[in-house]
């Protein structure tokens, strides 16, 4: 299903809609979503290749908790993640472009936070981020990635994720073997040397529905680069900062399947590589006629 027919179903159930881009950035403005069919024909004929995305918090009493794709998950966030997966591959499940998953909920009423990474019971869950009030989530299905299920009430174990937190310092996120060793060598120096196509929501049914786009993945800050006896350890991020520009020089436009294929057997992590990606200023570009996503340097 194209996106201007996905949207219209939405409509139709009464779930408002906004037009966003590829990097996320909204092409109106988030209150001026609508269910009104005439306007988002016309918004659709304007920006033919904007992404469907739907308001999360209040207005819609949905929610949507995001989860990086796991296989690049740090070891908090994974364990987190086997815990709460019945209650998470319980409800609508929308697979995201870089292999990451958004999980849709009903809260009612209830008041929710947004926030990049997650917090639960204070533990920071880096590669997890939730969407709440004056937030939007991309609706993945519209640009032909796989949906599940239906959406069901946000369960009470997860709620903690939309409650406000006190802020909590961001730890470095260490990729590599060599990051871990330092950071560990800081903390303790005397070891140094030791070894339904709508939504349920707002009285809307869903059922099935086609994404593509929005990058909403969490990004966690990069450790810096450290240096022994005058010689700096490459991280993983530099390593695959260099890996884009090599791949992508020459004014080079590949998909980013393709790409993620390319990483991935020169040992470098999705995560990482959507971090490089970010660093680059690579604004990922839709081809109008397949759908399929590209990358290349700015």
């Amino acid at each position: 299903m194209m996106p201007l027919a996905t949207a219209l179903d939405l409509v139709n159930n009464c779930v408002p809609v906004v037009p966003v881009t590829a990097d996320g950035t909204l092409l109106i403005e988030l209150n001026a979503a609508s269910i009104h069919p005439v306007e988002i024909s016309r918004w659709w004929q304007r920006w033919p290749d904007a992404l469907v995305a739907v308001p999360t918090g209040r207005r819609t009493e949905l929610a949507v908790i995001h989860v990086d794709d796991p296989a690049d998950l740090p070891d908090v966030s994974r364990t987190w993640l086997a815990k709460h997966a019945d209650l998470l591959y319980a409800t609508r499940t929308h697979e995201t472009p870089a292999g990451g998953l958004d999980f849709w909920f009903r809260t009612g009423s209830m008041t929710t936070v947004t926030a990049s990474p997650a917090l639960s019971n204070s533990v920071q869950l880096n590669g997890v981020s939730v969407r709440g009030d004056d937030d939007f989530a991309v609706f993945w299905p519209a640009h032909g990635l796989r949906r599940e299920g239906s959406v069901r009430p946000l369960p009470q174990a997860l709620r903690t994720l939309f409650e406000p937190h006190p802020p909590i310092a961001q730890p470095p996120d260490l990729d590599s073997e060599s990051d871990r060793r330092d950071a560990g060598n800081a903390a303790h120096p005397e070891s140094e040397n030791n070894a339904n196509n709508g939504l349920d929501a707002a009285g809307a049914a869903i059922a099935a529905e086609p994404t593509t786009a929005a990058n909403g993945e969490t990004h966690a800050t990069a450790a810096d680069p450290k240096q022994t006896d005058g010689q700096p350890h490459t991280t993983a991020l530099s390593d695959a900062v260099a890996f884009l520009a090599k791949t992508l020089e020459g004014g080079a436009r590949l998909e980013a399947a393709q790409l993620y294929s390319q990483a991935r057997d020169a040992g470098h992590a999705a995560r990482t590589v959507r971090r490089a990606q970010k660093q680059l200023h690579i604004r990922p570009e839709r081809d109008g006629h397949t759908g399929r996503w590209y990358w290349r340097l700015p």
